[in-house]
């Protein structure tokens, strides 16, 4: 199995989807000592019991995705988690490693972020964007991690060394 390596150091959206996390999965202990100890319901209990597990399911699913939304490297291949989803690429089907402008809504935004060009031409953006200083505006996009210009580059250079290290051998 491969042993996958972050390539952004964790920041402090980290510190918070890690707290929410710890307050998600200690609602649903006390909820469940709670019925376990014979607590009452008003109304249906089965239409409560499904709310309240059901809501801390999708509370715990998606917090744990924000906080594993990154890139990730290994011998073989590149992971790339999104909130929604997730993508491994084998090195050998990664042509190009660079930084350009984030898209929402299909146009470009101030932060640029790591993108990947796949031999057969695919882009693919990734959620690490670049903080950026300055008095201009415009759109930027909310979900991923944004990091300094020193941590944006070191994870740039991370990916570029481990794509040369795969395919030297």
């Amino acid at each position: 199995m491969a042993r996958w390596r972050r390539v952004d150091p964790p920041g402090i959206a980290a510190v918070i989807t890690s707290i929410l996390l710890v307050i998600g999965a200690a609602l649903t202990v006390v909820f469940t000592v709670r019925i376990a100890r014979g607590g009452a319901w008003e109304g249906n209990p089965l239409v409560g019991f499904l709310g309240v597990y059901g809501f801390m399911a999708l509370w715990l699913g998606l917090v744990w995705r924000l906080n594993r939304t990154g890139i990730y490297v290994s011998e073989k291949a590149l992971r790339i988690n999104h909130p929604w989803k997730t993508r491994i690429i084998p090195w050998a089907e990664v042509a190009k490693i660079y930084s350009d402008s984030a898209v929402l809504l299909g146009g470009a935004t101030f932060r640029p972020a790591i993108w990947i060009r796949l031999r057969d031409g695919t882009q693919i953006e990734t959620a690490i964007q670049c903080r950026t200083r300055g008095t201009r505006g415009g759109p930027r996009k909310r979900i991923g991690p944004v990091l300094s210009r020193t941590d944006y580059d070191g994870a740039l250079e991370v990916l570029r060394e481990a794509r040369t290290r795969a395919n030297a051998s």
